[in-house]
This record gives structure tokens, C-alpha cells and sequence, in this order.
């Protein structure tokens, strides 16, 4: 993608985005009491000391992690993903209150910017039709133009979820079931405490979130692997720049979902 054209900076320097698609479940955590954060100051330099399980359950230490990913103003997340054989890649921006998306499976392509309250995609019809929620019709009409979704459009509610980080948590770590704490375990070379559930889109699957051992507890690495009864899911999903900001550019020209017949 020409790193002119991406939608998205940070600061003055614009980054281009990898191929993407961030299928999320709907994330159900009881949140059962607020607590004060159970993550520990950082270790002295030189020094490392054992992480633990934080005291307070698994609940309530998610419900903490997901108050610390609202508090920030931006974040990376990329996903590498085999779902029964349908393979794809994933890398997102989600700001405070903007975010970018981009997808590609197999010979399909999406791209989704959030910003100034519109939801803007652009793809093939087949791809607006099997994973925008375009009806047939409209994703013939809306291939090869930028579609403007509006907040009354039928789309929105589902396309906009996950895109900034007040709900970031709810829409991309899709934990359900009976929340368990485990580790301490290093991920991607940092010590995490993890968050064990099942992934709301395949409930037979069981998903970690493993979250900064020290410090705020911000999510490292996620990865829900396991059977259904139509084959193997493998997902992995790596975060980064966390506190960076993500700032979304409009396309420069749309068509109103509302316009499309």
C-alpha cells in the first residue's frame, strides 16, 4: 500500500498497514469488583524477581486490564491466523477515537478507517457482501469507491466495533467462560500474567491473554488454538506501540452507504 495513501500517522510520519483483517468476537467479562491494579512496579535494574498471580480473581484483573487499554491513546495489533483453512493476516490501529483496518484473504481485500464518526471501507462486492454486512446489491453498486457508513447505517454497529481502544478490549479479545489466571510466562520477551477463557466465536476453543507482568497491565500477546466441529482454529495476535497515538485521515472522496442501490 503506498505509504502516502495509508489513512494513518503517528505524529508527522505515516506508516504504512500490512494486509489485515480483525475478525472480533464479542469479549463477556464480568467485571465483579474495580480494585486497585494488581500489576507490579517494574523490577530494579539489573534485578528479576518472579512475577505472581496477582490476589485479586481473574475477573476483576480483567476488568482492570480492559480500564488500562481505554486509558491509552493507541496501540498495533497484528494477527496471523489459520481458521478452519481460511488463512489471513492482521495488523490494526485503534486510537482513543480513531482507528484503521486493512484485509486481505486470499485474493480479497478490505480496508476500514474509523474518524470524525464515519466508518469508511472500501473492497471487492464479494467482501463487502461476506464480511462488511453489504447487502448484494449494495456491495455491487459500492466495489471500487470508498462507502461512507453512517451511525443509522445497518453496518456501523458491527464495522465499528474494535476500532478505537474504548472498546477495544470487548471486540478483539474474545474471552468467555470461566476466567482463570495463569503463568507467570515470558512473551515476546517480556515476563505476563495470563488470562485463560474460551474465544467467543468458537467456544470449544480455549484463548490466553497474556498481559504485562509489570507495570500497567497492557496486553503482549493473545492466542486462542484449538478444535471445532468444522476443523482447527489457530490465532495469534502481537500488541505493540501502545501509547502512541493514532491519528486517521478520511478518504479524500465517498459514497453514502445510504446512496447505494
Amino acid at each position: 500500500m503506498d505509504r502516502e495513501n495509508t489513512g494513518v500517522q503517528y505524529g508527522l510520519l505515516a506508516l504504512p498497514l500490512a494486509v489485515i483483517l480483525i475478525i472480533g468476537a464479542v469479549v463477556l467479562i464480568h467485571r465483579s469488583g474495580s480494585g486497585s491494579s494488581s500489576a507490579s512496579a517494574a523490577p530494579p535494574v539489573g534485578q528479576s524477581p518472579p512475577a505472581t498471580l496477582p490476589t485479586v480473581s481473574a475477573a476483576v484483573y480483567a476488568g482492570q486490564v480492559q480500564r488500562a487499554i481505554r486509558a491509552q491513546p493507541g496501540v498495533r495489533a497484528e494477527l496471523t491466523a489459520d481458521d478452519e483453512s481460511l488463512q489471513f493476516q492482521v495488523v490494526a490501529y485503534a486510537g482513543r477515537d480513531s482507528g484503521v483496518q486493512a484485509a486481505q484473504i486470499g485474493s480479497q481485500a478490505l480496508e476500514t478507517r474509523y474518524v470524525g464518526g464515519v466508518l469508511y471501507t472500501y473492497g471487492s462486492s464479494v467482501i463487502l457482501q461476506d464480511f462488511a454486512g453489504f447487502s448484494p446489491t449494495a456491495a455491487a453498486s459500492a466495489s471500487g469507491h470508498w462507502v461512507a457508513i453512517h451511525r443509522g447505517d445497518k453496518p456501523f454497529r458491527s464495522g465499528v466495533q474494535g476500532m478505537t481502544t474504548q472498546d477495544f478490549y470487548t471486540a478483539t479479545l474474545g474471552l468467555v467462560g470461566q476466567l482463570e489466571l495463569v503463568g507467570p510466562k515470558r512473551m515476546d520477551g517480556v515476563e505476563c500474567i495470563g488470562i485463560s477463557g474460551h474465544d467467543l466465536g468458537a467456544r470449544t476453543v480455549p484463548e490466553t491473554v497474556w498481559v504485562r507482568a509489570y507495570g500497567t497491565p497492557l496486553p503482549v500477546v493473545d492466542i486462542a488454538e484449538g478444535s471445532t466441529p468444522h476443523g482447527t482454529i489457530h490465532e495469534v495476535t502481537h500488541f505493540t506501540r501502545w501509547g502512541k497515538p493514532v491519528h486517521v485521515v478520511a478518504p479524500p472522496s465517498s459514497v453514502s452507504y445510504a446512496s447505494l442501490r
